[in-house]
């Protein structure tokens, strides 16, 4: 029982501590501020058997394969959009789906920051983003369908 009071008060004193900066205004501070705290997006990745999962359920969710511009091997992920490290902004908009779609982005064969990517789909709103770091090289492993040359 004390054990539980002491931790309760523990509890009670770190959420005091982390929002007193916002009880701290009087009534003479920007209210704007307060509205202006961000939190950081937790990024979510899957494997290659949760992909599949996904695709075979028809979940909706949306293939988008990042790769780097050098990148000569035409293999993807069937059903996969491609899209280039270098894309503009405008361009990346015009080539995602609806923003309520579930993403599922994944680096081509040569490899792709889709981390930088999944951060510049976040920028255009959005929210339902999920990465699967293996990419294709992951999916070849696998033995999973690909469309494409496999080697050159």
């Amino acid at each position: 029982m004390v054990k539980n009071s002491i931790l309760t008060v523990i509890v009670l004193w770190l959420f005091a501590f982390q929002t007193s900066p916002l009880l701290a205004c009087d009534g003479g501070c920007d209210c704007s501020a307060i509205a202006s705290v961000t939190f950081d997006v937790v990024r979510s990745t899957i494997t290659a058997d949760t992909l599949v999962a996904l695709i075979k359920s028809d979940s909706g969710a949306k293939l988008i394969e990042f790769r780097s511009p050098s990148q000569k091997k035409e293999i993807r992920i069937p059903g996969a959009v491609i899209i280039y490290e270098n894309i503009a902004h405008e361009d990346l908009k015009a080539k995602l789906p609806e923003k309520s779609s579930l993403l599922i982005v994944y680096p081509g064969i040569e490899g792709a920051n889709i981390a930088s990517a999944t951060e510049n789909i976040r920028q255009l709103g959005y929210e339902s983003i999920i990465e699967y770091p293996d990419g294709i090289s992951g999916w070849l492993t696998y033995g999973y369908e690909t469309i494409g040359e496999k080697s050159e």
